[in-house]
């Protein structure tokens, strides 16, 4: 399948004096300085002062810019795209024939979309209409999907129904249900989620933008400000200044998230156990720290252990841990890493505590343990983040 196809997509220009950003290596070193240009051969140029600092790109797997309060959608937008190489972006629906095209906030230019590389649109008329993350990534999760979901507002809530979507319109949505052709307003329409489709490789790099927006491309350079995309022989063109992460993949670099413990305890202070959850927090919603979103990492509650094991292939553990943003100020968590049964962290954070970093050798290791326990109150707004939580070769 071909990734989603985009026409002639350039940012908004938004001016802005400061490109500072930290460059993350698969070495675990980090590099903090004005990001100035990604050259066509494949190094990265950062600014240090009156030192100009060059890393192959290639020794790169994330750069964080522009880094400030989390914003989880745009001010304004009506539909939420999602495509099957792993890009997301917002817009305001337009009419286009069999395809779909979107006016975006950010973006110049309608999208030109391609049907059959969607695999999700919800829409947000009114909050009422607006499907949860759980409900929409669970059905997204759901294996070998032979038809179409089609979620509609009715006056007892919003109700799946299995069809064959036709078009989506801006007025109409049509589909087939039980071999017979019909219609529905498209402002009664919460979201579609595309039966499962074979997918291509993703791209090896996604850039995350200030509203939301993810973009899974192949990075041509940045000069001048500007950042220079490939998707699927699209070029695209995005401004420095509305990015705010750039991440590639790396054999080297192994998010936890992607990896099945080897053990799991889990236990209640009562008698309710909260599972951990992941890439989320342990509501469900986005791991949040310090006004930060992390798209990888995992939320627990206390107490709760994670053991996971490693056969000695790596050399460092980092993350970022505290308490998520949604249940501060509330929150008592004791953090502890182990390697080997060897204390390597432990530290009592609480809601009131900003997030800490950590950056710990765990070379020859085989085996990694994360302890979530109780410290003081009980467990009440013990949402405990392990965000970013990753290892490295």
């Amino acid at each position: 399948m071909r990734c989603v196809i985009i026409a002639a997509l350039t940012l908004l220009a938004v001016p802005l004096s400061l490109t500072a950003g930290v460059v993350h290596t698969v070495a675990g070193e980090r590099h903090e300085g004005e990001l100035t240009s990604i050259t066509a051969d494949g190094e990265v140029l950062l600014q240090q002062g009156d030192d100009s600092v060059t890393i192959p790109l290639s020794d790169v797997f994330r750069i964080d810019l522009n880094r400030g309060p989390a914003t989880a959608y745009p001010e304004k937008f009506t539909a939420e795209v999602w495509t099957a190489c792993g890009s997301r972006f917002y817009g305001e629906l337009l009419e286009h024939g069999d395809g779909m095209e979107l006016k975006s906030p950010v973006l110049q230019g309608p999208v030109s979309l391609d049907m059959e590389n969607v695999i999700a649109v919800r829409f947000r008329w009114t909050e009422e209409h607006w499907l949860s993350d759980e409900r929409l990534r669970e059905t997204l999760d759901q294996a070998d999907r032979h038809t179409d979901s089609l979620f509609v507002v009715t006056p007892r809530g919003v109700i799946p129904f299995s069809v064959a979507i036709e078009q989506i319109g801006t007025e109409r949505t049509s589909f087939a249900r039980r071999d017979e052709r019909r219609e529905i307003e498209t402002e009664s329409v919460s979201a579609v989620v595309f039966a499962t489709q074979e997918m291509d490789d993703r791209p090896p790099v996604e850039i995350a933008l200030d509203d939301g927006s993810v973009l899974r491309c192949t990075i041509a350079e940045l000069s001048n400000g500007e950042l220079e995309l490939y998707a699927a022989g699209t070029t695209l063109t995005v401004e420095l200044s509305r990015v705010t992460l750039i991440e590639i993949d790396s054999p080297d670099v192994v998010y936890l998230s992607g990896l099945r413990p080897s053990e799991v305890r889990e236990v209640p202070f009562f008698s309710h156990v909260w599972e951990h959850r992941i890439d989320r927090s342990v509501t469900g919603g986005p791991l949040l720290l310090d006004g930060r979103e992390y798209a990888r990492g995992l939320g627990c509650h206390t107490r709760t252990i994670l053991s996971y094991d490693l056969r000695g292939r790596y050399r460092t553990f980092t993350a970022v841990v505290g308490i998520d943003d949604a249940a501060r100020p509330l929150g008592s968590v004791q953090f502890v890493v182990r390697a080997d049964g060897k204390e390597l962290f432990s530290k009592v954070i609480t809601g009131n505590d900003e997030a800490v970093p950590l950056t710990l050798d765990i070379s020859g290791a085989g085996r990694l343990t994360l302890i979530a326990d109780f410290a003081d109150n009980a467990s009440v707004g013990d949402h405990a983040n392990w965000a970013d939580a990753r290892l490295m070769k």
